[in-house]
């Protein structure tokens, strides 16, 4: 499959936010990453990233060997930013929602990392074509709804009124 210029950016943009993310969560966390900041930048990269991939598949390119690796500082990272335990509403679309559900900060994390680490190996495999299509099936049937529940829990968390810094008018 030949990818225009535009397409093979953009996944490769992907490519270096998945691994920028993935990294970080291999890197423990610094004093200063209390403030979720970092992460924040990490998971809106990754999600921006996402909505940019193109729309292809190669069914030969799909299939690729993958061994799921434990993050060595995924719980330092959970607990870094002080979210725990959130609640979300697996539809918030619903009228009448559900009771909301538990989210895990830890858990959500190591989610969406399993999913990025599979296309990363087909990826590094050089099958280019095949981890777009991971990454970006994926994120609408799986690890986009766990970024966004926790993209939601660390601004509920860093960006309430007592984070503005004073004279900032929010």
């Amino acid at each position: 499959m030949t990818l225009s210029n535009e397409d093979s950016s953009a996944i490769h943009a992907c490519a270096a936010a998945v691994q920028a993310f993935c990294d970080l969560l291999d890197t423990p966390p610094e004093p200063e990453d209390a403030d979720g900041v970092r992460l924040m930048i990490a998971l809106a990269a990754l999600h921006l990233a996402a909505l940019r991939l193109p729309h292809v598949f190669d069914e030969h390119e799909v299939e690729v060997a993958y061994e799921r690796r434990p993050l060595r500082c995924l719980a330092e990272w959970a607990n870094c930013v002080g979210v725990g335990i959130f609640y979300t509403l697996f539809d918030p679309l619903t009228v009448l929602p559900e009771e909301p559900g538990a989210g895990d900060m830890q858990d959500d994390l190591d989610e969406i990392h399993h999913d990025l680490e599979e296309g990363l190996a087909a990826y590094r495999a050089g099958k280019v074509v095949g981890a777009a299509w991971l990454w970006r099936f994926s994120f609408y049937s799986h690890w986009g709804r766990h970024l966004t529940d926790v993209q939601r829990a660390l601004h509920c968390a860093t960006c309430s009124d007592a984070a503005l810094p004073r004279g900032s008018g929010g």
